[in-house]
């Protein structure tokens, strides 16, 4: 199942296999009680019991439909028959505990001296650990006398597993292998082994039998019964780099005090959302041992993402009204911190409390409340489960925000106040009131490294509504420039205060330049988009926008293939410009829900493409180029049920440029001309992925879009760099003459015939996509002989 050898080499067919397989699995070998009841529980910790014949199987890969259950949970193993395990007798050592680092004992295999020695740096200068590290030349007298001196083992070289092998199983040493006889002759009744193991190597988990054989226990039996408490092998081969990746970040988990079942889960989490090439790189480890234990064995702590309210003069009668069933935990001078799974609910509660108790507390004290959020770290009672101590970077910046928290007033990060506002609506007010939110800047503090972004959530008439005043604490931090796009944000079910005809009804989305909401005429119930501008630096892009739009207007006589613009507002904050609603989604979201549907064919694919050159050339006849054509700049109306009446909108002129000067003329007018500079009438400005070869880099390129899309490729992500040597995901047989490259190529392969040029205008790949399509769907047209 986790053998990348058997998994179909492309990527992403490999994921959809891998993911198939697992889905299998657990439908197939979970009965369905207990299949139900993982599939419902929220506990965050799941111990297998493994029958020892059933040690090689991939437990943890079973996928319940919600993720593969090593990422749900916190996993670990034990075995079905009892293992008397020895009591640990060394006391710890230093803070990190001590730890003995072995890399390629035989001297060959340079990946694992290189895992070594960044290992050795790691513990020592990144963590300040005690350290030893043995590499090169380490028989099995220097393995025996070191390895129950230690804390913990990290071993990365050969291991052994198949009981054909004549000499058995064990660590491959310089002088031959070291077995579980030589292990068990190693400890005497009073030493005991490192009480976690990281068997780094290939198939360290993967035995052929873990049963009691002939003469004697097997290794991983007489590991678990010597003193050791967690022992970490793999079920298949390791990827060199990812494999050190993924210890590295177990250790710093680990060594910060986390539990090792849920270190571990971290450190798959991280890799596998680091290597997009490979969806099994995370897959290989298991833990033999309690996932709740710490290094010690002890109740470790747990990393826990939540929202944490903060209070001060908050009566008890308030607290127990409101949350009765939420996890407080006392942070002393009579302050409490509530502990949150979600900001709108924090949110909700936090402005019951401002007014329950009319914003004091049962000696007549003014309430003061801060909201933070992130992933903390919970100290549990080991019986009842209950928290005990909160600590981590959010706990800091809440107290840090309460202490600048002025009476009757509810701050919070803007983290919180920006996911909070697009999910919590008017009604969930209290009674009467009306929820205000406001940015507030930048303020330095003295306990927080970087400035701290302040909000605050309060209530219209009740709340101060100002922003904090400056103390030997914390000080405000901003520009001039800066203070108009400060102050009012837009949020769920509340009026526009320039447009108060207009009720947002959904947040859209949000860029450098702001955010984009959608929003409902309070009579007609028409619907419109705004795009409101919160930083100053971009307010003159979104004017550069209307400009453009109204050089469009003027002339072009049809705009259906560019998306209007109906008003604009720069007189006060909040800075806006409304649009029309194109009732669809943008080009990558499209291909993300329909790419995958049989229906759309080729001929479907081209006519989209054809679409958005005809879109392209309306704005190039019009005088005006683009600039920054990507997928969420095009939006599509429509399904693949009616190919016929999918419609293309091009939007976000703002960062365009018109081709002439002399296209300013008929605007000077408005006011918005000393929005384009000469540098900007030619300038690179753009998505660097998206932008046209020529400005990235002086050379040029197939066309990607008309390329990847027809053939059912996946668009670039944009967090990729468009590098000189890119191909933009055209392999070497794909590329053509005018590619990055410059060898020639074929597009796609349809005849075999190479691509003559490149074409001059949207207009050409407007036609030569028509023309395409033609051939798709009768094919090639006489006398061409099948090119595309």
């Amino acid at each position: 199942l986790i053998d990348p050898s058997s998994i179909t080499p492309a990527p992403r067919a490999r994921q959809k296999t891998f993911d198939t397989i697992s889905r299998t699995f657990f439908k197939n070998s979970i009965p369905k009680k207990i299949a139900e009841s993982i599939q419902q529980t929220t506990c965050e910790f799941l111990v297998f019991e493994v029958d020892p014949e059933a040690a090689k199987i991939p437990w943890e890969l079973c996928h319940d439909e919600i993720d593969f259950l090593c990422f749900r949970f916190s996993t670990g193993r034990r075995f079905s028959t009892a293992i008397a395990t020895k009591s640990r007798t060394r006391p710890q050592s230093s803070e990190h505990g001590s730890i003995l680092l072995i890399s390629d004992p035989t001297g060959n295999l340079p990946a694992s001296c290189v895992e070594g020695e960044d290992l050795s740096q790691f513990f020592l200068h990144d963590l300040g650990a005690e350290t030893t590290w043995l590499t090169n030349n380490v028989d099995r007298l220097t393995f025996s006398r070191w390895l129950t001196q230690f804390d913990l083992l990290h071993f990365s070289g050969h291991f052994e597993t198949s009981l054909e092998n004549d000499e058995g199983i064990g660590w491959r040493l310089s002088d031959g292998l070291f077995t579980e006889r030589d292990l068990g002759e190693s400890i005497d009744s009073e030493d005991s082994l490192p009480l976690l193991i990281f068997n780094n190597a290939c198939q360290s988990a993967c035995f052929d039998s873990v049963s009691e054989k002939a003469d004697g226990q097997s290794l991983l039996s007489t590991i678990l019964s010597s003193g050791c408490l967690h022992y970490i092998g793999s079920l298949s081969k390791i990827d060199d780099h990812w494999g050190r990746e993924f210890a590295r970040v177990f250790y710093r988990h680990i060594l910060d005090g986390l539990a090792v079942g849920a270190a571990l889960r971290l450190a798959r989490i991280h890799v596998r959302a680091a290597d997009e090439n490979d969806p099994t790189s995370w897959a290989q480890y298991v833990l033999y041992g309690d996932p709740l234990k710490g290094i010690y064995g002890e109740r470790a702590n747990f990393i826990e993402a939540r929202s944490l309210v903060f209070l001060e003069n908050v009566s008890e009668d308030s607290i127990l009204k409101n949350v009765s069933t939420v996890e407080r935990v006392p942070i002393g001078n009579g302050k409490n911190c509530l502990l949150f799974h979600l900001p709108s609910e924090a949110v909700r509660r936090s402005l019951s409390f401002l007014q329950n108790g009319g914003g004091m507390d049962s000696n007549g004290h003014e309430s003061r409340i801060a909201i933070s959020s992130g992933e903390v770290s919970v100290e549990r009672c080991e019986q009842s489960g209950r928290a005990l101590a909160i600590s981590g970077p959010p706990v800091e910046t809440g107290e840090s925000l309460l202490g600048m928290t002025g009476p009757k007033q509810l701050l919070a990060t803007r983290p919180v106040m920006d996911d909070a506002r697009a999910n919590v609506r008017s009604e969930d007010a209290p009674a009467g009131s009306n929820i205000v939110w406001l940015d507030h800047g930048f303020y330095r503090h003295v306990n927080i490294e970087d400035p701290l972004a302040v909000c605050e959530i309060g209530l219209e008439g009740f709340s101060p509504l100002s922003p904090p005043v400056d103390s030997e604490e914390a000080t405000r931090i901003i520009s001039p420039d800066q203070e108009p796009v400060l102050g009012w944000r837009p949020a769920l079910d509340h009026v526009i205060p320039t447009a108060q005809e207009w009720i947002l009804k959904e947040k859209l989305g949000e860029g450098g330049f702001g955010e984009v909401w959608l929003a409902h005429h309070c009579e007609t119930s028409s619907a419109r988009v705004f795009k409101f501008c919160f930083k100053a630096d971009r307010v003159r892009s979104l004017k550069r926008e209307v400009t453009l739009f109204r050089i469009l207007k003027d002339r072009l006589k049809k705009q259906d293939n560019i998306v209007q613009i109906y008003d604009v507002y720069f007189e006060a904050s909040p800075f806006y410009i409304s649009m029309e609603h194109v009732p669809g989604l943008d080009l990558g979201r499209w291909c993300q829900r329909y790419c995958g549907d049989e229906r759309i064919e080729e001929s479907v694919r081209l006519e989209i493409v054809a679409k958005i050159a005809d879109s392209l050339q309306a704005a190039h006849d019009a005088g005006l180029i683009h600039r920054d054509v990507k997928p969420s700049n095009v939006l599509v109306e429509g399904t693949p049920d009616s190919p016929q009446n999918i419609r293309i909108k091009l939007t976000d002129f703002g960062i365009g440029q018109v081709q002439s000067t002399q296209l300013l003329m008929n605007v000077t007018a408005l006011g918005f001309t000393e929005t384009f500079s000469k540098t900007e009438m030619s300038s690179g400005s753009g998505s660097r992925l998206y932008m046209a070869p020529r400005t990235a880099c002086g050379k040029t390129i197939l066309g990607s879009l008309r390329y990847l899309f027809p053939r059912r490729r996946s668009l670039p992500s944009p967090a990729r760099q468009l590098r000189p040597t890119a191909d933009c995901g055209l392999g070497a047989r794909d590329r053509g003459p005018d590619s990055f490259g410059g060898s020639p190529g074929l597009l796609g392969g349809r005849g075999g015939k190479p691509v003559p040029q490149r074409g001059g205008s949207g207009g050409a790949l407007e036609a030569s996509s028509r023309k395409a399509r033609g051939e798709s769907e009768g094919g090639p047209a006489e006398g061409q002989g099948g090119e595309a």
